[in-house]
């Protein structure tokens, strides 16, 4: 069974990535803040969805 925290952790950094595609001081940013910005969303996304799987060696414990 999946966890609920981490479709809640999921669903939180898909609203992150989706508020910075939006947001002003993101669109006129550098280029290299914005790679750096979307490198650490990606790697969010990436963790969330390896948590949610329950992928071995990759287990978050948030009792």
């Amino acid at each position: 069974m999946v966890n609920f925290a981490s479709i809640i952790l999921s669903i939180c950094i898909l609203a992150i990535i989706y508020l910075a595609d939006y947001r002003p001081h993101i669109q006129s940013a550098s280029t290299t803040v914005k790679a750096i910005y979307t490198s650490l969303t990606a790697i969010g996304a990436l963790a969330s969805t390896l948590y949610m799987l329950h992928v071995p060696g990759f287990v978050l414990h948030l009792d």
